[in-house]
Parts: C-alpha cells; structure tokens; sequence
C-alpha cells in the first residue's frame, strides 16, 4: 500500500491486556485502552522515541504483554485505523476462540482492505464500496 506524500504517518503504542487477551492501546493519559481513537498518536522522532521506551517498559508493569509501535492512519470517517491488514484484523479479537461467533471471512476482509484517507489501495475483489467499521 503506497502512502500518499503528503500524509503524514501517525504511530500508536498497542500491546494485549494480560489478564483478557484484549487489544489495547496507550493513551495519553498513559492508561491503557481498548478505542484505538483513545490513543496517543506519534508523528515525530521524538514521540516515537517515547513510544519505544514505553514499550521497552511496559512489561515491567504486568498489566500488559507485547507492547510494539504500529502505523495508523485515518478513515473516512476520522477515525483512527491500523495501516497493515494484520493489525485490522487483530482488532476483531480471537478468531478461534470456542463458543464466540466467528466474523465472516467476507468482513475479514474488507477490515484488511479498508480504504484510508489519502492512502491508496489495492482490492482484491473487485472493488465497490462495502466497508466494515470496526
């Protein structure tokens, strides 16, 4: 997926809660939370630097498990949304789970193909114009 010059590229620390398993992400507030749009947005060299050392240190804390920094950009809407399919995908929760309702494999992947504002991409369907909030 080719990014749009004159986008620029936000970055967010995500982890799991170790208790739940639940996709969590840092806020500015320095909490935990499971709404992406809660999140502390990197964009400079700086801020990342910050993210980094957060996720070096968030498994001291215990509350978390595999902090790591993922790109984000913004949906149509203004939302926040992961730029890599595997991280759209991850928001949706644990797909083998027993006794919880699987997620269509067609919404699979529109979450994986979801356009974002000023970013190009590529369908392998087709195309058309069914998208998949998360």
């Amino acid at each position: 997926m080719g990014k749009h010059q004159d986008q620029e590229t936000l970055r967010v620390l995500t982890a799991n809660d170790l208790l739940t398993g639940e996709v969590v992400f840092l806020t500015s507030q320095g909490t935990w939370s499971r709404d992406l749009d809660q999140a502390r947005l990197a964009q400079t060299s700086q801020e990342l630097a910050s993210l980094d050392a957060v996720a070096a240190s968030a498994a001291i804390e215990a509350a978390t498990v595999g902090a790591y920094v993922i790109e984000v950009g913004r949906d149509p809407d203004g939302g926040l949304c992961p730029l890599a399919p595997r991280e759209k995908i991850r928001l949706l929760g644990p797909l083998t789970q027993p006794g919880v309702e699987h997620p269509d494999p067609a919404q699979i992947d529109a979450i994986a193909e979801r356009p974002l504002a000023g970013f190009a991409t590529a369908s392998r369907s087709g195309g058309g114009d069914d998208h998949v909030s998360l």
